[in-house]
């Protein structure tokens, strides 16, 4: 109800991309909806409330844990999926919060990524699992030919950053 009342512009992520390449500019009151995980409560309580008040947003859903599935049960005209990666949302890694993308290698990357394309249908935004970005993770975003990836950094997306580790503002119940 906010975000419609108060002018709020939804871009694509292909509009962002551009934003950050500084071909276009956007509204100062812009802001593009991210829900990681594809968490049942979001899906239950969030995804309606989006419909009804018309606002896109994307879930970033996770292929091993029901993604395939979620993206046909849950369709919807104002909420798109995108890839949380299909089988890298798990420990196993030496890096940031210790998941398993760093001790992966480029090409098993890519190959996590494609798996992840096909099941959501896109390819125009990916959220690194734990945040954990890597050399040879930004390398797999660039080569999958992803438009923008998201870290769990705290901060806004400004002209010239890498569209590969770009930060996000993290909204949670307390905040106004």
């Amino acid at each position: 109800d906010y975000l419609q009342k108060n002018d709020y512009y939804f871009p694509s992520f292909t509009e962002l991309r551009a934003y950050i390449d500084g071909k276009i500019s956007l509204p100062e009151k812009s802001v593009i909806l991210t829900f990681d995980d594809g968490a049942q409560y979001f899906l239950s309580y969030g995804l309606p409330i989006l419909n009804e008040y018309k606002i896109p947003a994307t879930s970033f859903l996770i292929g091993v844990q029901g993604g395939p599935e979620k993206v046909t049960e849950y369709a919807s005209s104002y909420v798109a999926f995108e890839s949380h990666s299909y089988d890298m949302h798990r420990p196993g890694g030496n890096v940031g919060h210790g998941g398993v993308i760093s001790a992966m290698s480029k090409a098993d990357i890519v190959s996590d990524l494609k798996k992840a394309a096909d099941f959501t249908g896109a390819n125009h935004a990916f959220a690194f699992p734990y945040g954990d970005i890597t050399e040879d993770g930004k390398a797999a975003v660039a080569e999958c030919g992803i438009e923008c990836a998201f870290s769990t950094v705290y901060g806004r997306v400004e002209v010239g950053e890498d569209y590969r580790a770009l930060d996000r503002i993290r909204v949670q119940g307390a905040n106004s």
